[in-house]
């Protein structure tokens, strides 16, 4: 890999962790709420974006669906490491990211809009109603995400155990998915949790797009490379 190529990929995957960072602090402004959601009340488990003033949520919802694009440029850069792995596996790793992604960034989009009608409906039971509703037709993303995720990891760990591709061998270790792990151990950590697991996604990807960034590029003879 050039010099020139290797700087170019390592300002990239550096500007995708801080998109993803500005992503996690909106997500953050639209969730956190020092504490876990209650959900014994009308609303359900939405119930906790009744406190989230309009003022937050609109701040969390722009810097959030804003930068979302920084994951797609994120995961391009590690389709690029993934060099010199073959081109239909590193072309259909990048295209179940941008899909499963995708998903997530149409999730995020709705929180503060779902929020709002929420905190403008005086009625138990169409809220009720409402949530019902959001759960159907937008949480069931989120398990397209989860599994997603799932796929993405495994995928990545995969090839790069492999050592076919620039990245050391260690590095299938450290895939979103342990990753996110890491960061929902962290409940385990008091105070702590409650600031990191309501944008864990983006919490766990900081770290893996500036691992990306930044760890030398490995030869397939496992020599390294200038950084």
């Amino acid at each position: 890999m050039s010099q020139l190529k290797t700087s170019s990929l390592r300002a990239i995957g550096l500007i995708a962790a801080l998109g993803v960072a500005v992503i996690g602090a909106g997500e953050l402004l639209m969730h956190w709420t020092g504490h876990f959601e209650d959900t014994s009340d009308a609303g359900g488990p939405f119930n906790f974006l009744l406190g989230i003033s309009r003022e937050r949520l609109a701040a969390g919802h722009f810097m959030s669906v804003l930068l979302a694009p920084a994951y797609f440029l994120g995961y391009w850069q590690v389709c690029e490491r993934l060099r010199p792995m073959g081109a239909w596996a590193r072309r259909a790793f990048l295209g179940g990211s941008v899909y499963v992604l995708t998903m997530a960034a149409v999730w995020i989009g709705s929180r503060a809009y779902l929020a709002r009608s929420l905190q403008l409906t005086g009625s138990d039971g169409v809220r009720q109603a409402l949530s019902d509703e959001y759960a159907l037709l937008l949480e069931t993303l989120i398990w397209i995400l989860r599994f997603g995720m799932i796929g993405i990891s495994l995928a990545f760990a995969f090839m790069v155990a492999r050592r076919k591709t620039s990245y050391p061998a260690w590095m299938a270790l450290l895939n979103p998915f342990t990753l996110l792990m890491l960061v929902f151990s962290t409940l385990f950590v008091p105070g702590l949790g409650p600031h990191l697991v309501p944008a864990a996604l983006n919490v766990a990807h900081v770290p893996f797009f500036l691992l990306s960034a930044l760890t030398p590029s490995v030869s397939r003879s496992g020599s390294k490379s200038i950084a």
